[in-house]
């Protein structure tokens, strides 16, 4: 009878390969240990090196960035920077170490791992998961026998870049910080009292991650102490962070654990409502301390209109700016931190400008000369009285003038009813920045015997009310036959080519200039006078009356020699 193959010595055969086999073969296919989290230690397979500086690693992966932000001159990490902290930092074998982790991805599987230098391949002493924070606490004990004395303890993220070391130190040294409070926000100030440190050393905090220069120093006393030590939180990324204490000769390390709120800061514009060249004075709080302070009016694209220190609490006072004419009805005022980038939107709303103006007279014939009072202009501006005026603009300029500090003008202007004008005349007054408008009305009434006023020449302003910056107009080339400037005679005006009191254009007819008055030059560029003129009669001896202009194209007399005939006797008769 044939025996079976399958007895007691077959089984425990079976047994002892898979005892030996099964290690190895998992070993080989690199199954991962699942983590139990309920307590203990775990040893788990290292995640292959990454860094955090920024370049490719020997492995081949891309290291992971990070950005940080500037206060008080110092750099700060913005979000999510791998970062672990030892507590406590100074170590011996046997030593029970706290690993506090943070910055990793949510849920991740993190292997702790110690190192005898950052270069090494490592000992998996521990395993932990990150919560919904993508924090962590683990623990491991020194091992006995540790090479060296800065060993690395590395947090490596499987399936992921992240990783992030720190560094043990022999012998060990224990120390403690307690914080006035675990919660606020930057700008506040807190109070701490440390333990455990060195007699008579330098103690640099730090906040959320140790790169970068320490946000302050503090000093041990005698017994290695710090009570009651004043410490501003400066800018930082929102959530749970740290306060890391680490002495400068010993080592020592302390950690405090703290939450950072948010920054809503608030700006107030005084007086909200105003009207355009006028000032403004803001009043700001609740940014970072010793910030950069972006001022934009309706839009943050271009330059910040104005820019603002704010002092180490946040805030600002009396900053002052004048509102440009241009803004019209309801502004948006927008102010954001340039380290913090904590934003805060508001306004303020520009008045429009409603200014009034009355006739020195309500009423007169023909002839009469009246002026013009006015009030409730910008101050300082130049107003322009027009004839005929309508909504859609228009009209014709007779008059114009310059009010004063207060926007007011008495007796302004003037302007002469001429013999055309006839029942109600309305005058409307411009203000040229603040586009303020004031209507007034004369009547003039009629007269049964016939009036005879020469005509007005076109009004132009005077130089001292020309626009500022003026439009440049390029003045056509004169030519023979045009109109000249005339000369003031004695008792009128002389015109020794065109007769005309008013100089026109190139190839313009001269404006005759009325009896008796003193001759004008039309600026270059001005409107040409009518065809239909009246032309004052030819120069007598001390009447001072200008001749005829010649027809625009002819040559004043004919000829040369003419004309400089009629201009000698234009500067005989001046004379």
């Amino acid at each position: 009878m044939k025996r079976s193959w399958l007895n007691w010595k077959t089984l425990a055969l079976i047994a002892v390969g898979v005892v030996v086999v099964g290690p190895i073969l998992r070993q080989a296919i690199h199954l991962p240990r699942l983590p139990s989290l309920g307590g203990g230690q775990h040893v788990a397979t290292p995640a292959p090196e990454t860094s955090q500086a920024g370049e490719p690693t020997a492995s081949g992966r891309s290291r992971v960035r990070t950005s940080t932000v500037t206060a008080d001159g110092r750099l700060i990490p913005t979000v999510g920077q791998p970062t672990i902290l030892l507590n406590p930092g100074l170590v011996r074998p046997g030593t029970k170490v706290a690993v506090t982790g943070f910055g990793f991805d949510q849920g991740g599987v993190i292997d702790i791992v110690l190192k005898k230098n950052a270069s090494d391949a490592g000992v998996p002493v521990s395993l932990a998961r990150a919560d919904q924070n993508g924090a962590f606490n683990a623990s491991f004990t020194v091992p006995e026998g540790l090479a060296s004395r800065s060993p690395t303890v590395a947090a490596e993220e499987r399936n992921s870049k992240k990783v992030a070391l720190a560094q043990a130190q022999l012998p060990a040294g224990m120390a403690a910080v307690k914080l006035s409070k675990m919660v606020g926000k930057p700008g506040d100030v807190i109070t701490l009292t440390a333990t455990g440190f060195e007699p008579e050393e330098d103690i640099k905090v730090y906040w959320g991650q140790l790169n970068g220069d320490p946000a302050a120093t503090l000093h041990a006393d005698g017994g290695g102490n710090v009570g009651q030590a004043a410490v501003h939180i400066p800018v930082g990324a929102i959530g749970n962070t740290s306060l890391v204490l680490i002495g400068s000769k010993s080592q020592s390390v302390a950690i405090g654990q703290f939450i950072m709120l948010g920054l809503y800061p608030t700006v107030t514009a005084h007086p909200y409502a105003v009207k355009a060249g006028n000032k403004i004075t803001l009043s700001a709080h609740g940014f970072g301390p010793d910030e950069t302070v972006l001022i934009y009016v309706n839009g943050v694209k271009g330059p910040p209109m104005a820019t603002v220190q704010v002092d180490d609490k946040g805030g600002f006072a009396g900053l002052s700016f004048e509102v440009p004419f241009g803004l019209k009805k309801q502004q948006s005022l927008i102010l954001i931190g340039q380290q913090s980038r904590a934003v805060v939107n508001s306004g303020f709303l520009v008045l429009p400008y409603t200014p009034s103006m009355l006739p020195s007279t309500w009423g007169g014939f023909p002839g009469t000369t009246l002026s013009f009072y006015a009030q409730g202009f910008a101050a300082h501006e130049v107003v322009l009285v027009y004839k005929n005026h309508t909504l859609n603009g228009g009209g014709q300029l007779v008059s114009a003038f310059r009010v004063d500090d207060r926007g007011r003008a008495a007796a302004a202007g003037q302007y002469t009813i001429p013999s055309e004008d006839q029942g109600k005349v309305v005058f409307t007054a411009v203000g040229r920045e603040s586009e303020g408008v004031a209507t007034a009305t004369v009547t003039v009434q009629h007269s049964d015997v016939a009036v005879q006023i020469p005509p007005q020449p076109k009004y132009t302003l005077p130089p001292d009310l020309q626009p500022a910056t003026p439009t440049p107009v390029a003045p056509a080339a004169p030519r023979a036959g045009a109109g000249q400037p005339g000369a003031a005679g004695p008792t009128g005006a002389a015109g020794p080519t065109g007769g005309a009191g008013q100089a026109a254009p190139a190839g313009g007819a001269g404006q005759a200039a009325p009896a008796g008055g003193a001759g004008q030059n039309a600026p270059a560029g001005t409107q040409p006078a009518p065809a239909q003129t009246q032309q004052a009669p030819a120069a007598t001896p001390g009447g001072g009356q200008g001749a005829p202009a010649p027809a625009p194209g002819s040559h004043g007399g004919g000829g040369v020699i003419n004309r400089v005939q009629q201009l000698w006797q234009g500067i005989a008769s001046s004379l």
